[in-house]
């Protein structure tokens, strides 16, 4: 099975070449590199799926302090800890397929905060039962399944849940409201997308100008998305955000393609390397402007406001697309407009006024949802 997975990679290997001299050779192969690294992890994550069937294990240990979780793979893992208050309505159950657990057979799962906990897998029923009550012999404060006892165990949850919203070790975590008008991050977009204008009104930027700064910001704010998942998914991320890069690159790539092609001068993808590279090379002090800009929204507000504590990695993986097609949507129709309109500053003033006012309401509703 992995060797079939690894045909694909063969095939399309052999089409990466030099990027060629002009913007469509650099698309398909940056499209093809994004594809083929995309599907690399996958074939790694198959791989790592049978060698974890192989050679992993979990590990369960009874410490003063409660109970350790272990999963290792040739002795190298991650463990978590759960204190033994806390630990409620340790049970043998067996796997369902609704439950997505049907693998495990009989196993062990118990109750923390509200969420059910899984270990054990391949035990058998009797060893399953034996596994238990060994742990609550050395568990005593575990509480056993039955109804009396899950009523109990629904109390030590209450009380545990008690306890860890008492003042003494609370986090506080910020009230939902948008950012205020004076805010540091509202003040740096407002400030970043301010920046176009000059370029529009005193240096001559054409509409190619003005959407390949924003084509930028949109690299940009995929940047800053892998270290939000730095942060949310920690050791996830090393699985998260490389499947991130794949696909928001190719994604990235195939845009760049269509700016050039849809506002280009001649319209068309055939336009020497050398030409982009210039492009970029002149919108430099608004490009910077714009990862300063987002650089205080993620330290003021994904980590001042405890944003990170809100979100989960499911939504890391597809919040630049909602954002993104958003401001690109009115940004391409902005431009048609100044095409139309002869690519007249006031249309391309126009334009940047109408991307200005679409990022200020985004930004409040963003953090104000999390």
């Amino acid at each position: 099975m992995l060797a079939v997975f690894c045909v694909p990679l063969v095939g399309v290997a052999q089409r990466l070449s030099a990027p060629g001299d002009d913007l469509f050779d650099l698309t398909t192969t940056l499209f093809h590199a994004f594809w083929l690294f995309g599907w690399s992890l996958g074939v790694l994550l198959l791989a790592a799926v049978f060698v974890a069937l192989i050679g992993a294990r979990e590990v369960v240990t009874v410490t003063p302090a409660g109970l350790v979780l272990r999963f290792e793979i040739l002795r190298l893992g991650v463990e978590s800890e759960f204190p033994a208050a806390r630990v409620v309505d340790l049970r043998v159950t067996e796997g369902t397929a609704e439950g997505g657990d049907a693998w495990r057979g009989p196993h062990l799962v118990f109750e923390y905060l509200g969420i059910p906990m899984h270990c054990g897998s391949g035990l058998g029923a009797e060893g399953a039962t034996a596994l238990l009550e060994a742990l609550r012999t050395r568990l005593p404060a575990a509480v056993p399944s039955g109804s009396a006892d899950r009523a109990l165990g629904a109390a030590a949850l209450a009380t545990a849940l008690a306890e860890a919203a008492s003042p003494t070790d609370a986090v506080t975590v910020p009230a939902r409201t948008p950012p205020g008008w004076l805010a540091p991050s509202t003040v740096a977009l407002v400030a970043a997308n301010l920046v176009p204008l000059v370029g529009v009104v005193l240096l001559g930027w054409r509409i190619l100008d003005v959407l390949l700064l924003y084509w930028a910001e949109s690299a940009v704010v995929g940047a800053f998305n892998v270290l939000k998942l730095a942060v949310v998914a920690r050791w996830g991320a090393l699985a998260a955000a490389p499947f991130f890069v794949a696909h928001y690159g190719a994604f990235m790539s195939i845009h760049l393609l269509f700016v050039f092609a849809l506002f280009g001068d001649d319209h068309s993808a055939a336009i020497p390397l050398a030409t982009v590279g210039a492009s970029f090379v002149a919108l430099w002090p608004a490009l910077l402007a714009l990862v300063v800009s987002h650089g205080v929204s993620f330290v003021s507000n994904f980590l001042g406001r405890a944003e990170h504590a809100r979100l989960s990695t499911r939504d890391l993986m597809r919040a630049p697309y909602a954002r993104v097609a958003v401001m690109q949507v009115t940004i391409i129709l902005g431009g048609m407009l100044a095409m139309a309109a002869g690519s007249a500053v006031p249309a391309l003033v126009l334009l940047v006024v109408l991307k200005l006012a679409v990022d200020l309401h985004a930004h409040r509703r963003q953090h104000a949802a999390v």
